[in-house]
């Protein structure tokens, strides 16, 4: 009855079959398997690895690998935070002179390309991820407290312009980290600002699986870095 319900995407109506099987035969471990299954469609990757935990303790190696697998398979993309290598300094706060991102840009109308590195959970698609048309690069909106870009206060005449999109991304699928390159350009009196920690880095694509982002992770500023 349980299998039914997954087959007619129930999960729900699934785990309590699968829970009342178990309550009647403990040593029934497929159907915590199962169980487990049904968990990870619901998105309630917790659960999930509770199950993983549980058929590891009564020595189903086997069922709990193939159960952690699937859950990496459905579970949509995340991006985790941005490494210290980048060389876009995204810790920086408003008002921060562009000069600080990079001595070249002292010079009046100058252009840098700088790069962000960004870690994700899982294996992405190259395609989808080196695709610039994918990425958005913007001044944050949040509407929780110091989340939108310059805190919220008034827009500086001298503020540096952002690209929309990058001018190129690359993907390292050994270390799941995809490099960001975006153009940055001074004022021609050379006082350009900048509010780095509010520079909001994008991405709408797609893992290996075709699994969207998850749309609580798909982005990242520097001010919401836990």
């Amino acid at each position: 009855m349980g299998l039914t319900y997954s087959r007619q995407g129930k999960p729900e109506e699934a785990i309590r079959q699968f829970q009342q099987a178990i309550s009647r035969d403990e040593d029934l471990y497929d159907a915590y398997a199962q169980m487990g299954y049904s968990y990870a469609d619901m998105g309630d990757m917790e659960s999930a690895q509770n199950t993983v935990d549980t058929l590891e303790r009564l020595g189903q190696a086997d069922l709990a690998d193939t159960l952690s697998r699937y859950m990496y398979k459905v579970d949509p993309p995340k991006m985790m935070f941005a490494q210290s290598s980048s060389t876009f300094s995204f810790s920086l706060g408003k008002g921060t002179p562009l000069v600080a991102l990079n001595s070249y840009l002292v010079n009046p109308n100058a252009s840098k390309t700088l790069s962000i590195k960004i870690q994700f959970d899982k294996t992405m698609d190259r395609d989808s991820i080196e695709n610039p048309v994918n990425w958005q690069i913007s001044r944050a909106t949040g509407q929780g407290p110091g989340q939108a870009y310059n805190f919220g206060l008034p827009i500086s005449p001298t503020e540096a312009k952002l690209p929309p999109i990058p001018s190129a991304v690359t993907w390292d699928a050994d270390n799941l980290t995809a490099t960001v390159y975006f153009t940055i350009t001074q004022n021609a009196a050379s006082n350009a600002t900048i509010d780095p920690s509010h520079v909001e880095f994008k991405f709408s694509g797609k893992d290996t699986y075709g699994l969207k982002m998850n749309p609580k992770f798909d982005q990242f500023s520097g001010f919401n870095v836990a």
